[in-house]
Formats: C-alpha cells, sequence, structure tokens
C-alpha cells in the first residue's frame, strides 16, 4: 500500500468515527467503509493492492468527509443563525438592521 493510500485511509477512519454518532451503533457509512475496504489496516491493506479502483475511492471518500466538515465549519462561521429557529432567525435578523421584532398579542384575560 503507498503511504498516499495509507494517509487516506487512516483519515478515512478518524473522519468515520467522529462523523458518527456518540451511541455504539455503527453508521451507514461506517459499514460501507468496513465492507468495501476492511475493518482492520491490514485488511485494508489487502484488499487496496488487488484492486486501485477501490485506492481511487478511498481517497476519493476520505476528499469529500474532509470537505464536508470543512464547510460545517464554514456554515458555523459565517452563518451564525443556521442553526436558530425561524423565531429566532427573524428576531436577529431584525436586531442587525436596527430594529425590534413586537412582541406577540395575546389578548386579554378576563377573570
Amino acid at each position: 500500500m503507498t503511504s498516499s493510500v495509507r494517509t487516506a485511509y487512516s483519515s478515512l477512519v478518524v473522519l468515520v468515527a467522529a462523523s458518527g454518532s456518540r451511541s455504539n451503533a455503527s453508521t451507514p457509512l461506517q459499514g460501507y467503509v468496513k465492507h468495501v475496504f476492511g475493518a482492520t489496516v491490514e485488511e485494508a491493506e489487502k484488499r487496496l493492492a488487488r484492486d486501485t479502483e477501490k485506492g481511487r475511492r478511498l481517497r476519493d471518500l476520505d476528499l469529500f468527509l474532509r470537505s464536508k466538515k470543512t464547510h460545517a465549519e464554514l456554515l458555523v462561521r459565517y452563518n451564525p443563525t443556521h442553526d436558530l429557529t425561524e423565531q429566532e432567525r427573524v428576531r436577529m435578523t431584525a436586531r442587525r438592521v436596527g430594529l425590534d421584532v413586537p412582541d406577540e398579542y395575546r389578548g386579554e384575560s378576563k377573570s
């Protein structure tokens, strides 16, 4: 296995583990990586030595996952309202241009 493929495989394993849920259940992506490339480094070395197409797929998947992670980080950095509810987003947008959203009318309660 060439060093670039070994590096891509190691990086892929880390990215797949980081992208998974916190529970012990494996994600579909983890299952795919184990099925196509192997569960261990040695198994992946054997499979990738026989098939150059899998090596290309490995590098492509590694690039995709790194790009996905970078995209998520940039969304958080440059779009601070991306994870807010619609009501919170409207309030923040109004404040950005110097306005306040009026309080919602709830009606008079007659006791």
